[in-house]
């Protein structure tokens, strides 16, 4: 299991990881909603905003994922979003967090770009891409909100999967467990007629 900044890369694990992360960067934005810079200009945060966004994308296509389609399934998106990200014609306001939330919890997302998309989500959160605190505020609100969903998707899907598991063990009425469907014991069929 390959971890990046606190993000895994392997299935239920990431997802797990993944919250801890994501929660940790809510925690730290709240405590700190100042910019990063003194007074800059409104259009020289947008640009940075646009720079961080084009270097997703940059860092998809050095993954391997050149097409709009293979970055859109590795991203959780549809092609007119990721198209939209691809041709920077983007809202000024970014990337909205749940847009982020969606490419965060795929978990085919290579771990450079997932590294990327977690500095956009600190830098958006402090204020570096120009937001006010009460945009800033409503996009932690919304990330938060994400985080709780995933988290509890995951918490029901691990305990579906802990139930089949228990079934399977389980000895029924007659006392004997349940027969596995095993594809490769099923007998084969003779074409000879008998």
């Amino acid at each position: 299991m390959h971890v990046v900044l606190g993000w895994a890369s392997d299935g239920v694990s990431a997802m797990t990881v993944a919250g801890r992360a994501l929660s940790n960067i809510i925690v730290m934005s709240k405590q700190r909603i100042s910019s990063y810079l003194e007074h800059p200009s409104l259009a020289e945060m947008k640009t940075r905003q646009s720079v961080k966004i084009r270097e997703i994308m940059n860092a998809l296509s050095s993954a391997g994922f050149r097409s709009l389609d293979a970055q859109a399934e590795v991203l959780g998106l549809s092609r007119s979003t990721t198209w939209t990200l691809r041709q920077d014609n983007h809202k000024t306001t970014g990337l909205s967090a749940k847009v982020i939330c969606r490419m965060l919890w795929q978990r085919e997302l290579p771990p450079r770009v997932r590294a990327i998309i977690l500095e956009y989500v600190e830098e958006k959160s402090s204020g570096y891409y120009g937001h006010t605190p009460a945009v800033r505020r409503k996009f932690i609100a919304t990330l938060e909100t994400c985080r709780q969903k995933q988290a509890k998707k995951l918490q029901n899907a691990t305990a579906a999967n802990t139930e089949r598991v228990m079934a399977y063990a389980r000895p029924q009425a007659n006392g004997h467990s349940p027969e596995r469907f095993d594809v490769a014991r099923r007998p084969k069929r003779s074409n000879r007629s008998s």
